[in-house]
């Protein structure tokens, strides 16, 4: 049931990227499914589509909340390079 379920979410990502988030979210079950793994409270729910198939809480190792961009590229940092430590410590 799980796998099945992310599978199918995966498919709508890639057929219908511009209509795949109201598809999910009108689908009973794919939309308890994603409300279930989500690991993340925001009220974008492209964003809890992300976190429930990447598992990723969208908090960087420092604590801080990271901005989603999309759900092709998922998380980035939490800020500028000179506030943010992830991204300070990647660019060096």
């Amino acid at each position: 049931m799980n796998k099945k379920h992310k599978q199918h979410i995966i498919e709508l990502i890639r057929e219908k990227p511009k209509h795949y988030s109201q598809i999910i979210k009108r689908d009973p079950e794919l939309n308890e499914w994603v409300l279930y793994n989500t690991l993340v409270e925001s009220s974008k729910y492209n964003e809890m589509i992300y976190s429930a198939l990447s598992q990723e809480d969208g908090v960087c190792r420092y604590g801080n909340n990271k901005g989603f961009a999309r759900i092709s590229s998922g998380y980035q940092y939490c800020g500028h390079s000179s506030t943010c430590r992830c991204l300070f410590e990647y660019t060096k």
